[in-house]
């Protein structure tokens, strides 16, 4: 959250967050997400994921922290 909060010091107000494995662990993702609504003062931000790897309501936890765009990537089957 420092990085971010120097990241908006600068000006910015929007990030692109370009790490392909940001939300795969769930857990880190949501509290991520639960630290923005308390402390972005309004900074949306756009990542990256697989299909597979966010539900619904992790979705909308995003969209409440300020997620604006997911780029979805394809999920990779099991065979």
């Amino acid at each position: 959250m420092e990085e971010i909060e120097d990241i908006r010091s600068m000006g910015y107000n929007r990030l692109w967050i370009g790490d392909d494995s940001f939300t795969l662990d769930l857990n880190y993702l949501r509290e991520f997400c639960n630290t923005m609504v308390e402390k972005s003062n309004g900074m949306t931000w756009t990542c990256l994921s697989r299909v597979t790897g966010i539900d619904a309501g992790t979705a909308r936890l995003m969209k409440d922290a300020g997620c604006v765009k997911v780029y979805m990537g394809p999920g990779v089957r099991e065979r």
